[in-house]
């Protein structure tokens, strides 16, 4: 049987503990639980007693520069339990703001201490990544493979593919660098092909557009033909697939009909 308490007791003993959150308080906020107390924010896990509550929440409270609970509505009931509807607002140390819909469920024991707090609420957005940073990140893995070719230096490129990375240029068959790669061992193929055969003078990059895992290159490349010594100028637009610094597929098209004429020996500069 529950101890009697007077009405509003338990609502201003919650309001205590969110109040220990929005400070970042660990210590303080653990202690308004019981030795025993269950701990369940979300999909997570359950924990279990203060060290459990703290192991969980305390890492978690630094990832955050404030929280704010803004309540909605609160209810006291069957003599030791508290629903608590509302909004927590959370600002990420980057700055990003979430405001989650929550309900919490909270359950005291007689000493007045939360013996359960069940919280009902999608944590997912929060740990979410920052999808901008990631396109930032891609952009400058991208940028930095470029940089490394101008240099003559294959070596970073070949880091970045994998067994399942694509290489396609499209044009007729004619033209040895062009069809569908697959693998390290075939784009290293392409690559050595196209450093036999072509004389690159000059190859400039004038615009990287980003979006998500693609980024997309514009620009503009003079090439020779060492067979032939026919010059081959054209404008380029590259198409690179990116994860987790692994470039999974590249796709180049450009005037392929120029660059077969150049490999046979016709200039149509």
């Amino acid at each position: 049987m529950s101890t009697e308490r007077f009405p509003g007791v338990m609502s201003e003993i919650v309001r205590r503990m969110f109040a220990a959150v929005e400070e970042n308080d660990v210590d303080k906020t653990v202690s308004f639980f019981s030795r025993d107390a269950f701990y369940k924010v979300g999909n997570n896990q359950p924990v279990f007693g203060p060290q459990g509550i703290r192991d969980l929440a305390g890492p978690v409270m630094q990832m955050f520069r404030k929280v704010t609970h803004e309540i909605k509505d609160m209810w006291e009931v069957g003599g030791d339990t508290v629903v608590c509807e509302m909004n927590v607002l959370y600002i990420r140390n980057d700055g990003k703001a979430f405001k989650i819909p929550c309900c919490d469920i909270i359950r005291f024991n007689d000493s007045n201490l939360i013996r359960s707090l069940q919280a009902f609420l999608d944590i997912n957005p929060l740990f979410a990544p920052d999808e901008e940073a990631i396109k930032q990140k891609n952009l400058e893995f991208v940028k930095g493979l470029y940089a490394a070719f101008k240099r003559g230096d294959i070596q970073p490129w070949l880091d970045a593919f994998t067994e399942e990375s694509t290489w396609l240029l499209y044009g007729p068959e004619e033209i040895p660098l062009c069809g569908l790669r697959k693998g390290k061992n075939q784009i290293l193929d392409f690559l050595q092909t196209l450093i036999n055969t072509l004389e690159v003078k000059n190859s400039v990059q004038h615009r990287f557009i980003a979006e998500g895992d693609t980024i997309v290159v514009l620009g503009f490349v003079h090439s020779m033909v060492k067979e032939t010594n026919i010059d081959f100028k054209s404008e380029y637009v590259h198409i690179l697939t990116v994860k987790d610094d692994k470039l999974l597929s590249y796709r180049e098209f450009l005037d392929n009909a120029q660059l077969l004429a150049a490999y046979k020996g016709r200039s149509l500069v």
